[in-house]
């Protein structure tokens, strides 16, 4: 928009995604690291390099600033005095939920529910709570899970501490807490998926929505009903959530229904109105805003992703169930030339599993799920590891790779 290109979602990734990082170094993709001196984005407003930082908005003043460099005197004091030492120790949950997540990348064998991947890999205390409660169990203030753990969650999540289950909030804070562990892809994020589909020769047919997927058990087969008729299949892989798809399975018992977040996109370019949030000029006014937890705000996070010559900016914010109201645009801008929304569902919402923790990936014999994983986490390396998952299960039921063999086989086939 306005000549500058921008991710309207799923915009980073962190170092510990091996899947994103192979295939970025497969397909001969660029990476640019956050706040690295040879990034050539390094000098833009939301890198935080020259900006005035992060600031925290309760929907009537911006609370707290962090400062440009996080460790300097005065920041570490301010920081101090809000939150103790809450912002620093974080890092201590998030490493440990890291350590155990990455034994999933040695895996020698796929899991078929839910309840099975987070078992083996000692996860499910982290989804049986929500955030809030997992951090207050460890002696974090409600000031910091407010603030500071909310503020971040909401921008991933799109929902607080007090709504996602604990690994949820931690995979948020994960892609937060440690920004010189995130990068994206110069050609931009989504050159992945089109270059695996280019690299796997698969015959992609767009705009040819599927209606219904009809399990014929004497047969052991699926009929695979579009507008344009049907197909027979052994094998199906639904790689999309049912809850927002309109598929219907038929001969199917159906996985447990969830809830989807409405997000909505709002770029805006125009002039920003410092005074809307409390400022007098606009180079004091931090460059990212995120929420509180109650904060009374229409937008969740807002940044700044590009100044022009003329002072005017371009500008992203996010919200949730609504578009940004026309009234509060002529609040925070003094003058718009242009806007564009986006909505689409784009994660479920995460509250402690439950029901959800039972479900399967194969939910019957030859019809795999991936999707199903959404109640765990949904970011693209997520969504990388479940369908890896899904294809090692199909490879399985054909006896394809024989088991000694399998893991190495797999490997080099994704």
């Amino acid at each position: 928009m306005s000549g500058v290109h921008t991710e309207l979602g799923a915009d980073v990734c962190h170092k510990a995604n091996k899947w994103c990082l192979k295939f970025a170094k497969q397909f001969g993709l660029n990476l640019s690291f956050r706040g690295s001196s040879e990034d050539p984005r390094s000098q833009d407003v939301e890198s935080d390099k020259e900006g005035t930082g992060i600031g925290i908005w309760d929907g009537k003043e911006i609370i707290y600033v962090s400062s440009p460099s996080s460790y300097t005197i005065a920041n570490l004091f301010n920081m101090w005095y809000r939150y103790g030492f809450d912002v620093i120790s974080l890092l201590d949950p998030v490493t440990e939920t890291l350590n155990r997540w990455q034994r999933l990348y040695d895996t020698k064998t796929p899991w078929r529910s839910l309840k099975e991947f987070l078992s083996r890999f000692e996860l499910t205390e982290f989804t049986n709570v929500t955030l809030d409660k997992f951090l207050s169990a460890k002696g974090y203030s409600q000031t910091s899970i407010d603030e500071i753990v909310s503020g971040i969650t909401l921008v991933i999540y799109q929902q607080t501490a007090y709504q996602l289950h604990a690994l949820s909030g931690l995979i948020s804070l994960a892609a937060s807490l440690s920004a010189e562990d995130l990068f994206d892809i110069v050609e931009g994020n989504d050159e992945i998926p089109a270059k695996l589909v280019e690299h796997s020769k698969a015959e992609l047919r767009l705009r040819t929505a599927v209606e219904e997927i009809v399990f014929v058990q004497d047969r052991g087969q699926y009929i695979v009903r579009t507008k344009e008729g049907e197909e027979i299949f052994e094998d199906v892989i639904v790689s999309v959530p049912l809850e927002i798809s309109g598929i219907k399975l038929i001969g199917v018992k159906e996985p447990p229904r969830r809830d989807y977040v409405h997000v909505f996109v709002t770029l805006i370019h125009g002039v920003l109105n410092p005074s809307y949030f409390g400022y007098e000029d606009i180079s004091l006014l931090p460059p990212k805003i995120i929420t509180t937890a109650n904060s009374t705000s229409p937008f969740t996070v807002m940044g700044i992703r590009e100044v022009f010559p003329d002072n005017s900016q371009l500008v992203k914010f996010f919200s949730r169930n609504q578009t940004l109201p026309q009234k509060e645009i002529d609040q925070i801008f003094s003058k718009v030339h242009k806007t564009l929304v986006q909505e689409w569902y784009a994660y479920p919402y995460a509250p402690p599993l439950q029901d959800h923790s039972a479900s399967e990936i194969e939910l019957s014999p030859g019809l795999f799920y991936p999707s199903a994983f959404e109640s765990v986490g949904t970011t693209m390396e997520c969504s990388m590891i479940s369908s890896r998952n899904a294809v090692e299960l199909l490879l399985e039921r054909h006896q394809l790779v024989p088991n000694v063999e399998k893991e190495t086989m797999i490997h080099q086939e994704l």
